[in-house]
């Protein structure tokens, strides 16, 4: 970049910045456009998707372990007809007949009436031929280690799932409202590159009108053209860097890569975040000496402590290990 070149860019971002529009994309409120893309993207990502269902099954698993604690009772019943089939022959009468007969001739010998019967064969089916069972069945453990043991794996299970989710979601969030800040600032760029054409474009005009009538040497008309297909790369780079920024800021919306999106104007954006957000004693203690004010290293442990707390990747790495934990007492 040349000497000349510099304050065109300087000029062309003070005086046609603030004016220059997008041409495929209307203007929005800031916190209405970037809320509906947050929403859009935790509504449309497959991954969060998928998290709720993993989460769901972990669920479903710890009630199924809770459950087995405790008394089931069941009803169970049971009902079958059977008709021919296998056969079993008992010769009772072969056997037995004579036999009883001659008992009856010694009683009536003796003047007493017969008393023994007279049997036939027995044919008996291997099934019978109607079966109706009913009964109800409780189940009640007494003593199964690992019932408990299986109740807090699931436990840790479901909090790492629910915390995986969660840092998921906040990676998203994150995500997408980078992607469109970077968006917005490809945008601003290939705007301001676009009005330091014009510039360039007039400057080279001048340039050669002062050559035809002799009050410029050559070298300026070379410089001004060199100023021009410089500005020109840099307007082609930054339109290849806007269309990236988009197709990612659609990508993380799961949609077409090509969709405009909404603009945001640099004079709607919100201020620089104000000293309410941090802590008054930071505040104080920055502004005094750091190195001598315990002030400071009491809110700086403070905040470190907050942000640990905080980390739901963390969370999920201390319930992943209490699960892991809960799986080795579940299989001793």
């Amino acid at each position: 970049m040349t000497k000349v070149l510099a304050p065109l860019l300087a000029i062309a971002a003070l005086l046609f910045g603030p004016a220059l529009r997008a041409q495929d994309a209307p203007v929005s409120a800031p916190t209405a456009v970037l809320d509906a893309y947050v929403a859009e993207a935790l509504a449309r990502t497959l991954a969060l998707h998928q998290q709720a269902l993993d989460l769901d099954a972990a669920r479903y698993a710890l009630d199924a372990a809770r459950r087995s604690c405790f008394p089931t009772l069941s009803v169970e019943a049971r009902f079958s007809r059977a008709g021919g089939g296998r056969t079993i022959d008992l010769p009772l009468g072969d056997l037995l007949n004579p036999a009883y007969g001659t008992l009856n001739d010694l009683l009536g010998a003796q003047g007493e009436d017969p008393s023994f019967p007279t049997l036939s064969n027995e044919t008996v089916p291997f099934l019978r031929e109607q079966e109706q069972e009913t009964r109800l069945r409780v189940i009640q453990p007494l003593y199964e280690p690992r019932l408990n043991a299986a109740v807090r794996l699931n436990r840790h299970l479901v909090a790492s799932q629910e915390a995986g989710g969660e840092a998921l979601r906040q990676q998203l969030v994150r995500d997408v409202k980078v992607a469109y800040f970077q968006y917005l600032q490809a945008e601003r760029a290939t705007a301001i590159f676009a009005a330091a054409g014009d510039l360039v474009t007039e400057n080279l005009r001048t340039t050669e009108r002062l050559r035809r009538n002799d009050r410029v040497l050559a070298d300026a008309v070379l410089r001004a053209r060199a100023e021009t297909f410089a500005v020109e790369q840099q307007q082609a780079e930054a339109a290849a860097d806007r269309d990236r920024a988009r197709s990612y800021v659609n990508f993380l919306l799961n949609r077409a890569l090509d969709t405009p999106l909404e603009r945001i104007e640099a004079e709607t954006l919100p201020d620089a975040a104000p000293s309410t957000w941090v802590q008054p004693v930071v505040l104080a203690s920055a502004e005094a000496s750091v190195a001598d004010d315990p002030a400071f290293d009491v809110a700086l442990a403070a905040m470190q402590d907050a942000a640990v707390a905080q980390r739901r990747e963390l969370t999920q790495l201390g319930a992943a290990i209490e699960a892991q934990q809960a799986n080795v007492s579940l299989s001793r």
